[in-house]
């Protein structure tokens, strides 16, 4: 988790016993590149589980995630700050927000994308 999109990792396994080391071949894996725009992954979100969410395109900053009620009040925030053109995050919904629909928020003054979602 929290892999950096779009970049090539390299691993190894290796073993260790009374005999040594022993490595075995170096392999690689390139991780997918985030969808544009602000994305909620999953429609219906229970509560106590994770939201996650990612956007593109953006400047480095510090921003707001807020959870808004259909009346438009900010019910929970979380601060987050990127030094990337890119955020990929998660965070547990709080159990006390009850069922409905719900809009995710990414906020910095001057900026402002919003995704409707369930809980």
């Amino acid at each position: 988790s929290n892999l950096a999109p779009n970049t090539t990792y390299y691993y190894r396994a290796f073993a260790v016993n009374n005999g040594g080391i022993s490595y075995g071949d170096e392999l690689s894996f390139t991780t997918g590149s985030l969808k544009s725009g602000l994305i909620v992954y999953g429609s219906q979100i229970p509560r106590g589980t994770s939201l996650h969410y990612s956007i593109t395109g953006i400047k480095p900053g510090h921003y707001q995630a807020r959870i808004i009620d259909v009346a438009g009040r900010v019910i929970f925030r979380q601060d987050v700050i990127t030094q990337q053109s890119f955020l990929n995050e998660w965070f547990t919904v709080p159990s006390y927000i009850g069922t409905g629909v719900y809009y995710l928020q990414l906020y910095k003054q001057g900026f402002s994308e919003t995704r409707n979602f369930m809980i």
